[in-house]
């Protein structure tokens, strides 16, 4: 294969197309942040976006796993929601430690998980119906989950949460540029690439999708 014909290759790949999207993009807020005497393109600012995306990027390697196998997940956010203030309820109103709260969390997202599976594999229910029916449930639910029981108080409300491990998730960066968050984020699509593209359990992923088309 001559040079022309993997830049063939390469142009007509769909990640192609998406990079273009991206850098014209940020040529447009570029040029537009110029225009009114701002700058857009610098470490500060482009480290912020980075941070600020950090949570939607692992819920978009749940979402995106799925999206794989051939099916979507419209329960994500709230899942990722509920787990969060689950997590933050048990810190403020139980008094427990971190680490047992945060597994806690991790184990309401997993039933939420669980009950989305139940009903696709095991009562039949399409994933798009399925999964937009349970995230009105879990958000019914997170609702609940943030009211401060010791008012009584049938309103829900913010819950406000400051220790060392939450600001240390929240702020600490490394060699003081790079947000510990943006890190993780990054080193999550890593691996999960990897996963999809060299393990034994990506490839069956790949097989469930095309077995799905047929």
């Amino acid at each position: 294969m001559n040079i022309s014909e993997k830049l063939s290759v390469v142009f007509r790949k769909k990640l192609f197309s998406l990079f273009l999207m991206l850098v014209g993009v940020v040529l447009l807020f570029g040029i537009w942040s110029s225009a009114i005497g701002t700058t857009f393109l610098s470490t500060e600012v482009l480290l912020s976006i980075g941070s600020s995306m950090t949570a939607t990027s692992f819920l978009a390697i749940g979402a995106g796993m799925l999206l794989v196998a051939g099916h979507m997940d419209f329960s994500v956010a709230s899942i990722g929601s509920l787990s969060c203030v689950t997590m933050a309820a048990c810190i403020k109103y139980l008094s427990m430690p971190t680490g047992l709260a945060i597994i806690i969390a991790l184990i309401a997202g997993a039933l939420c998980g669980l009950l989305n599976g139940v009903l696709v594999n095991e009562f039949n229910f399409d994933s798009f119906i399925a999964t937009l029916a349970s995230s009105f449930v879990i958000k019914g639910i997170m609702q609940v989950v943030s009211l401060d029981p010791s008012k009584g108080a049938a309103i829900p409300q913010t819950i406000n949460v400051s220790n060392s491990v939450t600001n240390f998730i929240g702020t600490y960066e490394v060699g003081g540029v790079l947000p510990i968050g943006l890190l993780a984020a990054l080193l999550a699509f890593v691996i999960y690439g990897i996963i999809l593209s060299r393990s034994k359990f990506g490839k069956e992923m790949y097989m469930v999708m095309h077995q799905t088309k047929r």
